[in-house]
């Protein structure tokens, strides 16, 4: 008995090292081999500082870029986004060698004074013409807008029923007429003033074709060209004659505003947000939202790609220059309405009603004026212009002067 049990044995054991290879090959691979094939398209973290330098209407980009992030790491199994909040000082100190430099930046026009070290951009991106040279430097692209904002004149309704054809008329005794905060870092509001009152006058019939601007092979912003377009001449303005002693010299002039002591002040959209939110209090006065002039924005968030000798540094500047193409798409550019900002792609009718609506028109015009992404030398002539202003000066002559400052390109 004790012979045939040892034989059986035996005979197991033969067995089982003849099948062998067919129970190896049902088993889980060895984790050298995982290794090896996950190396096969590049994994790992993507590190984006952000300093965003003004305010979307609720107040951040973060959570459209949230949105974004979550959506391409969907797409690109193992590729992770890691955005950063940081200082405008440690933004433009990302080349220096005591930091380890991100793969790409976000940032306000003027925080970096010149591309160095970043990547030439050589992708066609699906922007509106009107911002299609800002990120150049150079002669080559190293910027791309992904979202702005704006500019537009909040007007206390019931002190103000009507907007005047020329500011200039106005005088009161009792109520400042226009109050301007000062200049912030990234808000020129001496800018946002002179091309709120560089008026225009009845529109005329122009020939201007549609998309006009640099060529960078992109599709065109139109089925087919409108040749009647509608252009509006500049036609000289003025300032209202009362002006405070305090003009363009307080930091914010909301709260005079909204006590009914200012009757009309210059706002972005996260003051528009704020006075929607008071007026669904019941403690907002009766305002309107006036947008005049000739359309212009210093609020854009550039994206720029991290030119640094690192490894692996070929694919990370594609998978950078993948996500900005993600963040430029349609899809995410109607996102950002959740944030209360405004598309740089032709996109359009993502707000249906006012104020968002009429400020939305605006930003999408071709004869909108925007700043290069890199050098600040135009803020200071801005406050200058607007420093040697009075309420009887012309300020379509002061906005044309500063025009040629704002794109060094041009």
């Amino acid at each position: 008995m004790k012979r045939i049990v040892q034989a059986v044995s035996w005979l197991i054991a033969i067995v089982l090292i003849a099948l062998s290879p067919f129970f190896a090959a049902l088993l889980p691979a060895p984790h050298h081999s995982l290794v090896h094939r996950s190396l096969s398209s590049w994994s790992g973290v993507l590190r984006i500082w952000k300093c965003e330098g003004w305010q979307s209407g609720s107040g951040s980009l973060t959570p459209w870029l949230n949105a974004c992030v979550a959506a391409f790491e969907k797409r690109h199994p193992g590729v992770y986004i890691q955005i950063s909040d940081v200082s405008a000082e440690t933004l433009r100190a990302f080349s220096s060698d005591e930091l380890n430099p991100p793969d790409a930046v976000i940032f306000a026009p003027g925080m970096l004074e010149s591309p160095e070290s970043l990547l030439p951009l050589t992708t066609a991106f699906f922007l509106k013409p009107s911002l299609r040279k800002t990120g150049f430097c150079q002669g080559a692209q190293y910027a791309v807008p992904i979202a702005m904002g704006g500019y537009a004149l909040a007007v206390n309704t019931r002190l103000m029923p009507e907007t005047p054809e020329n500011w200039s008329d106005l005088s009161s005794e009792e109520t400042v007429i226009l109050h301007c905060p000062k200049d912030s870092d990234y808000l020129s509001w001496s800018a946002a003033l002179l091309a709120l009152f560089s008026g225009s006058s009845a529109p005329m019939q122009e020939n201007v074709p549609i998309g006009d601007g640099v060529n960078l092979g992109l599709p065109d912003l139109a089925p087919s060209p409108t040749p009647d377009a509608v252009r509006t001449e500049p036609r000289e303005n003025a300032l209202p004659q009362t002006l405070p002693d305090a003009f363009r010299k307080e930091g914010s002039v909301y709260s005079l505003f909204t006590s009914g002591k200012a009757a009309a002040i210059p706002v972005t959209q996260r003051e528009i947000v704020r006075l929607n939110a008071l007026s669904e209090s019941g403690k907002a006065p009766d305002w309107r939202i006036e947008t005049m002039g000739i359309p212009f924005s210093d609020q854009l968030s550039f994206f720029s790609v991290v030119n640094y000798p690192r490894k692996d540094a070929a694919d990370r500047q594609r998978l950078c220059a993948d996500f900005l193409s993600l963040l430029l798409s349609e899809e995410m550019q109607k996102k950002l309405t959740s944030v209360r900002a405004f598309p740089v792609s032709p996109v359009s009718g993502l707000y249906s009603s006012a104020p968002f609506a009429s400020l939305e028109q605006t930003l999408a015009s071709d004869l909108l004026i925007a700043p290069c992404a890199f050098g600040s030398k135009w803020r200071q002539q801005a406050a200058l212009l607007a420093d040697a202003l009075n309420p009887v000066s012309a300020t379509n002559k002061s906005f044309l002067t500063l025009q040629k400052a704002l794109n060094p390109e041009e």
